[in-house]
């Protein structure tokens, strides 16, 4: 076992005690392969990403022994096993470091377009494409480009060709082939991976503890590899060309304060924005070549021009909500009234209620006072929420102005934005101060309902 040599195994027990997830990870065992998520189940080990762009376990409930023993004996860091003697074919070369080997060849694939999509002559494209074709297996397990955020890998099970095709090329960042492996064993059909050694070696490891291993995974398919990947190396790269991860900061302002389909014209007219339609907005997010990590918006500002189809993407909703007490008198400080459509609860209840018929996962909802009062923790668990490491430097920033795609927009936010601008981290909660007019009272009375049902769902 590698990890003898860390350290960090009771050598004066003829039983070795098991590792934990985060003695793995902080030796550096992890290879990211993601087996470990699966054996324990998703309810107890998450992956995220590390700040230096490595995705790696986090454990969420306590492991049981037989759980950690499970994951010690499959680890690819831990176990890097040789080949059983009687699985060498006879005659075969066997090396040092590469192990045994049979034949070497020097080839590519046929086909031009698999040979010019694919990495490396598309061998593998074109080795999963024959399988499938001639029905030596079901469907192919391997990575592909996220389709939330296509910087990013994940894992895909492809049935056909044109599948296969569509995931060719390297993918140089993480990947986590591996995360829902037992549950397509539970599939119970023939299959190929497509995976990095450490990947292939995790499932060689499985398949002493499970014999449905060796009965339906079929051939592994491998690549060389020069190591495990940072994704903060390719975004270094892209950052030489101009091309960042970014934040859209409220995309349907302009809809819904300058266009002709405007609602309110609080803030006057911007004639460059007055033919600005639904179909815009939903270009200018759909053009960003940039992978969009966030975007933020009022729910007054965007029910009115979506649909459940844009709902229904593939997004991570988060429902900031706070106090409509506070916020009502916050728009009063600025000396501004707003209407009962611009106050947002109404709508803020109207999108909570169709995100939630709509069965999205893992919807997310924070409370500002909750945020406000302990930082660090409530950032903790919403970057485990959303599958991200968390870090300190989240939690401060420098003084500077928060940019905007345009001076009018600037002018607008300009107010609202004062306290933010001039402060270095988030600000403990303040008892809000003043009177509420009479004529908001009924809204605010409406909001507090939503509010109240909102925030028992709130991250702790």
């Amino acid at each position: 076992m590698i990890a003898r040599e860390h350290g960090l195994m009771n050598k004066t027990n003829q039983k070795q005690d098991n590792l934990s997830l985060d003695e793995i990870v902080t030796a550096g065992l992890c290879m990211g392969c993601g087996l470990c998520r699966s054996i324990a189940g998703s309810d107890r080990v998450e992956i995220a990403m590390t700040p230096e762009g490595r995705e790696r376990p986090i454990e969420l409930r306590p492991l049981d022994e037989k759980t950690l023993d499970a994951i010690d004996a499959t680890c690819p860091g831990i176990r890097v096993p040789s080949a059983e003697p009687e699985s060498i074919p006879e005659g075969a070369e066997t090396d040092t470091v590469w192990g045994p080997a049979t034949q070497m060849a020097i080839g590519y694939a046929t086909e031009p377009e698999i040979r010019h999509r694919g990495s490396s002559g598309g061998v593998l494209t074109a080795l999963a494409t024959y399988l499938l074709e001639r029905k030596e297996v079901d469907f192919i397990l391997h990575v592909a480009a996220s389709k939330e955020r296509p910087i990013a890998s994940e894992p895909r099970l492809s049935f056909d060709a044109v599948s296969v095709l569509e995931a060719s090329g390297s993918r140089y960042g993480p990947g986590h082939p591996l995360i829902d492996f037992m549950e397509v064993l539970d599939l119970n059909r023939p299959f190929a991976v497509v995976g990095k050694p450490c990947d292939i070696t995790a499932i060689r490891n499985l398949e002493r503890r499970d014999s449905r291993v060796k009965q339906l995974v079929r051939y592994c398919l491998s690549l060389i590899c020069g190591g495990m990947s940072d994704l903060s190396k390719m975004l270094s790269v892209l950052d030489q060309f101009g091309v960042r991860e970014t934040v859209l900061h409220e995309p349907f302002l302009n809809l819904y304060y300058f266009s002709q389909w405007r609602r309110s014209d609080r803030f006057g007219d911007n004639e460059q924005h007055l033919d600005y339609g639904t179909n815009q907005v939903m270009e200018h997010i759909k053009s960003q070549t940039k992978p969009v990590c966030f975007m933020k918006d009022m729910a007054y500002q965007t029910l009115p021009y979506i649909d459940r189809h844009f709902l229904n993407q593939p997004l991570k909703h988060t429902f900031l909500v706070r106090n409509p007490k506070k916020s009502l008198l916050s728009w009063y400080r600025l000396n501004e009234f707003p209407t009962a459509e611009e106050f947002g609860f109404d709508d803020l209840k109207a999108l909570w209620q169709i995100v939630i018929e709509e069965n999205q996962p893992k919807t997310i909802v924070v409370d500002a006072d909750r945020l406000q009062s302990d930082p660090e923790n409530t950032f903790k668990s919403y970057c485990q929420a959303v599958g991200i490491e968390f870090y300190p430097e989240m939690l401060s920033w420098k003084e500077e102005r928060v940019k905007q795609d345009s001076s009018h927009k600037a002018k607008v936010f300009s107010p609202w934005h004062q306290i933010v601008e001039n402060s270095t981290g988030i600000l403990p909660p303040t008892e809000p101060v003043g009177e509420i007019r009479s004529q908001d009272m009924p809204m605010l009375e409406r909001a507090m309902e939503t509010y109240n049902s909102l925030s028992q769902f709130a991250l702790k």
